[in-house]
């Protein structure tokens, strides 16, 4: 009787785990998934990116004109696209406090006392820039300003900066002293 005790709990275990058939599906599964979702993901990136230089345009303009109002002095942003860095501050006054802004600013050459900066993405381009109805054209070296005045006004600027795929063109109110931005189909 134990011979057939023993045979019977042979039979009732089964075998667990997978086959290779299975693995191997999977694995294409995953494979295929992947190659459709991750340009996607990747894409998705690059619009993050320009979005946040939209935005950190937007926050530096807010705190300039609220700045300039505060101090009852003129303030801006400056675009320094040699060192690929945005940056506002109060203006200063080149000749009579050309010491001051030496100690200062990192950038003297600006007039800028910098007080908030941030970094420009390596894929970012700004390809046009229009203050005042006047267009500059881009040149890695120079430095493009907008400026804001005591009153709430501003220079009325157009700037247009692209990444791979999207473009986002910002404008500003010069009543309001608003930076606005919007996507280019």
């Amino acid at each position: 009787m134990s011979l057939k005790t023993t045979s019977l709990k042979f039979k009732n275990i089964k075998k667990k785990g997978f086959t290779l058939v299975e693995v191997i599906l999977v694995v294409i599964l995953i494979s295929i998934l992947s190659s459709l979702i991750l340009p996607n993901v990747l894409n998705s990136r690059r619009g993050i990116q320009i979005n946040v230089t939209a935005k950190n345009i937007e926050k530096l303009a807010k705190f300039a004109r609220g700045m300039s109002i505060i101090r009852e002095s003129n303030h801006s942003i400056v675009f320094d696209l040699n060192r690929n860095i945005i940056y506002a501050g109060e203006e200063k006054n080149l000749v009579t406090d050309d010491f001051e802004i030496e100690n200062i600013t990192p950038y003297p050459e600006s007039g800028i006392k910098e007080e908030v900066k941030k970094n420009l993405s390596s894929n970012i381009i700004i390809k046009e820039f229009i203050t005042n109805n006047e267009e500059y054209d881009i040149n890695d070296d120079d430095l493009y300003y907008i400026y804001f005045y005591p009153d709430g006004y501003c220079d009325n600027i157009e700037l247009s900066i692209y990444s791979e795929e999207k473009s986002i063109k910002i404008k500003s109110d010069p009543v309001s002293g608003k930076i606005i931005s919007e996507f280019i189909q």
